[in-house]
C-alpha cells in the first residue's frame, strides 16, 4: 500500500501504521459454530452442561472436540488457539485446517468439526436452514476486532477513495 500498488485496503488493521490512514468500517466478532447433531454426539450426555459451559465462557470441553481451523495467520485460527490455550488445551483435535472460511463452515455443517469463524462470514455464507442447525458461540471480547478502510495518508485526498467509503459504508448498513 505504502508503494502505490493498492489504493485501499478492508483489513483487522493494527491500531496504527505509519503512512497509512485508518477509518472504522464496522466491528466483527470471531464465534464458535457447531452443527447441532455434531454438538450432540460429541458431547453426549454432557451436551446441556457444556452448552451452559460455553455461554458461560468456559471452553475447556473443546478438549474432546474435533475442531476445523484456520491457519495460525487468519484471524479466526489465531482467536480460536488463543481460546483454547486459555482454556488448558494444549493439543486439540484438529481434523483440517484452511485459510479458506466457506471451506470451515461446509465441513462444520457437514458436523466434521467445530468452527472458529468471523460471525459476518458465516452468516453471509451459510443458508437459513444451514444457520438454523448450528449453535453459535460468543467467545467474549478477546473475540471482537474493528474492521477498517486503510489508504496511504497524503496531504491531497482523492475523492474516489472518499465515495467508496462512502458507498462501502452505506451497503454494509
Amino acid at each position: 500500500m505504502l508503494k502505490g500498488t493498492v489504493d485501499i485496503a478492508i483489513a483487522d488493521f493494527p491500531q496504527s501504521l505509519p503512512g497509512i490512514a485508518l477509518r472504522n468500517f464496522y466491528h466483527e466478532e470471531v464465534v464458535l459454530l457447531m452443527e447441532m447433531g455434531f454438538f450432540a454426539l460429541t458431547f453426549g450426555a454432557e451436551s446441556e452442561q457444556c452448552k451452559q459451559q460455553f455461554v458461560a465462557g468456559n471452553f475447556t470441553a473443546l478438549k474432546t472436540c474435533p475442531l476445523v481451523l484456520g491457519g495460525m495467520d487468519d484471524v479466526d485460527g489465531h482467536i480460536g488457539l488463543e481460546v483454547m490455550k486459555q482454556s488448558g488445551i494444549d493439543d486439540p483435535i484438529i481434523k483440517a485446517r484452511s485459510h479458506n472460511v466457506g471451506t470451515l463452515l461446509k465441513l462444520a455443517v457437514r458436523g466434521v468439526g467445530g468452527c472458529f469463524c468471523p460471525r459476518n462470514s458465516a452468516q453471509a455464507t451459510l443458508t437459513e436452514k444451514q444457520e438454523n442447525a448450528m449453535l453459535v458461540f460468543s467467545l467474549g471480547k478477546k473475540a471482537k476486532y474493528p474492521i477498517r478502510f486503510g489508504f496511504k495518508e497524503s496531504s491531497y485526498q482523492w475523492s474516489v477513495i472518499e465515495e467508496f467509503l462512502e458507498c462501502a459504508r452505506k451497503a454494509k448498513y
